[in-house]
């Protein structure tokens, strides 16, 4: 009743001014149906709040509806003299943390346990800031956006997985779209064409995960090098776990997969850069070269995809920061799901 009398006196202060124009009220719910006061911003403008009347041209408008880190877009558009009430369900928040741009020594010492052949150490120079995801793609987010789940270990707290490559970056163009921000991938069949100007979800290249793992940290995991303490960070293969290879002296309480941001963050805020699931990462797959990169993004061309943090059924080793994995893109694994990012504008 309240927004349809803010309406009628709109309306009424139009006419009285002699200026043809539209009328709009946005209305703003929650996943749970419950009505929320959110910001309104039409054609890049913010214009008001949901539920209190919007005084438009008539014309075409993209709307964006946000509240804190909810949001939602759509087009509409409006005759002249017309009165529309546009309704905005926001989905499942997805917390993000901005990283500044910096510098750091990617890849692993050649002292550091565990270490593989292609993870050459070298510095490494980011240009440019970034929001990451403060934890691994969920189910539910999954599926409100896409419609299906496919993963093997269902809950909806849990990280997604069995998705491949191109399901990730599917997903991200979607939830651009639905977010109101220019989709990142050009995608024709099994072409991909990243446009790096876009201001839309992605996957992170190797380099910004590694550096967002880091959080400055130049040891073997974010909080230093003491494998003991893993199992506070990250759900990885301990007593819980089944396979052989299993760490017998310490247990997080979960076989397969856990919910999303249930272990320690690291000193930048980001949950689960050891274990859960693995990441995929940008970049085509190629061993280290220890000579200094601004911005890498990977290889031209490969075979297989890279992946990093390790997952739920490796041991220490493999959940260090510089332990590099592959696989082909278009595989699917029940250890293998996604965080997402966005290039800071």
């Amino acid at each position: 009743m309240r927004f349809s009398i803010l309406l009628l006196l709109a309306i009424i202060a139009a006419t009285a001014s002699g200026r043809p124009t539209a009328h709009l009220m946005v209305q703003a719910y929650d996943i749970e149906n419950n009505p929320i006061v959110a910001k309104v911003v039409i054609n890049g403008h913010e214009l008001g709040e949901t539920w209190s009347p919007i005084l438009l041209d008539a014309g075409s408008y993209q709307v964006v509806v946000s509240h804190q880190e909810s949001r939602w877009a759509g087009q509409i558009t409006l005759l002249s003299e017309e009165s529309k009430t546009l309704t905005a369900k926001l989905g499942p928040a997805l917390p993000m943390v901005l990283i500044d741009p910096g510098s750091f020594q990617m890849g692993s010492p050649v002292e550091e346990p565990g270490r593989q052949d292609d993870e050459s150490q070298h510095l490494v120079k980011l240009t440019r800031g970034f929001w990451i995801a403060k934890t691994e793609v969920s189910q539910a987010l999954y599926e409100e956006v896409v419609g299906i789940n496919p993963s093997r270990w269902i809950s909806p707290l849990r990280p997604v997985e069995n998705v491949t490559w191109f399901d990730c970056l599917h997903f991200c163009n979607q939830l651009s779209k639905l977010h109101g921000f220019q989709p990142a991938y050009v995608i024709t069949e099994e072409n991909v064409d990243w446009n790096s100007a876009a201001d839309g979800y992605r996957l992170p290249t190797e380099a910004e995960w590694e550096y967002a793992g880091r959080a400055g940290s130049s040891a073997m995991f974010s909080f230093g090098d003491d494998s003991t303490q893993l199992h506070l960070y990250g759900n990885y293969c301990d007593r819980t776990c089944e396979r052989t290879w299993r760490d017998t002296t310490q247990q997080d309480g979960y076989f397969h997969t856990a919910p999303v941001g249930g272990f320690k963050p690291n000193a930048w805020g980001l949950h689960d850069m050891h274990g859960n699931v693995w990441e995929w990462c940008w970049d085509w797959w190629e061993p280290f070269e220890a000579r200094a990169l601004v911005d890498p993004k990977g290889p031209l061309v490969g075979s297989h995809k890279t992946e990093r943090g390790g997952c739920w059924e490796v041991g220490p080793e493999m959940c260090r920061l510089a332990y590099r994995h592959y696989v082909e893109p278009d595989q699917k694994r029940s250890y293998l799901g996604f965080r997402i990012v966005r290039t800071q504008p």
